[in-house]
């Protein structure tokens, strides 16, 4: 999948406005440290909630908005971090 379709989909999974050069700069310069604990914290979220997707969606995407703030991200880059991360787990 090429970059500005992953940059699409993210930014409707999350309803971002960000650009998609904002997103992949943010995914490509965000230090493996912030990834990790990110996504984490993500992860531990979702299973929480542990809703199905249509009543869970408006949640997932609060999620994502505020672990973003809290790493200074924007919430489209954090998704595409996140579906990496799984990818790797």
């Amino acid at each position: 999948m090429d970059l500005n379709k992953q940059c699409d989909i993210a930014k409707s999974m999350t309803e971002s406005n960000a650009t998609n050069e904002i997103i992949c700069k943010q995914v490509i310069n965000t230090p493996q440290i912030v990834k990790q604990e990110s996504c984490q914290i993500i992860d531990t979220l979702l299973k929480k909630h542990n809703l199905p997707f249509d009543k869970g969606f408006g949640i997932m995407k609060d999620d994502f908005k505020n672990i973003a703030n809290k790493y200074n991200i924007d919430p489209a880059s954090l998704f595409w971090i996140y579906m990496e991360w799984l990818k790797s787990e």
